[in-house]
């Protein structure tokens, strides 16, 4: 798909090449996004930092950026906010909560837990005895301090 603007790729992997500009664009977009967060957050006659307000950063985001940088640096807020909402969501997951959470998310969450899961049997040997002593060792150091707890009552 296309636009006046950018010309769509969504099977390419980098950015650059998804939205059909050169790399050297997002460079740039990079090191000006730089050199405004510095200009708003750093008094360099002080060297400290320095309180920025949300509207003094749209302020400067509107002066500073062009239409189409907007447009990626809007791109970026939205997929930060999926990604928060995703690691909200799995928190919640992990306490057992899963209301208000989609059927689709849980079923993305449960898929990368067991992907992520390592089979014990498939650990080098030296590894296994390592994790094996590990937790015997936590094991039995739960135990004494029970012991002592129950020593000190």
């Amino acid at each position: 798909m296309s636009t006046a603007i950018f010309t769509f790729d969504h099977t390419q992997e980098k950015i650059n090449k998804a939205l059909g500009v050169n790399e050297s664009y997002m460079d740039d977009l990079n090191s000006k996004t730089k050199d405004i967060i510095f200009e708003l957050k750093v008094d360099e006659e002080n060297k400290n930092m320095k309180d920025c307000t949300a509207s003094q950063m749209i302020e400067a985001a509107l002066h500073e950026y062009s239409y189409s940088q907007l447009v990626i640096l809007a791109g970026f807020y939205l997929r930060d906010k999926i990604e928060s909402m995703e690691e909200q969501a799995l928190e919640k997951y992990m306490k057992g909560d899963m209301t208000g959470i989609p059927k689709d998310l849980i079923d993305k969450i449960k898929g990368s837990r067991s992907s992520m899961s390592i089979d014990g049997d498939s650990l080098p040997p030296g590894l296994r005895d390592a994790l094996e002593n590990l937790v015997k060792g936590l094991s039995e150091l739960r135990e004494q301090e029970e012991e002592d707890d129950d020593d000190e009552d």
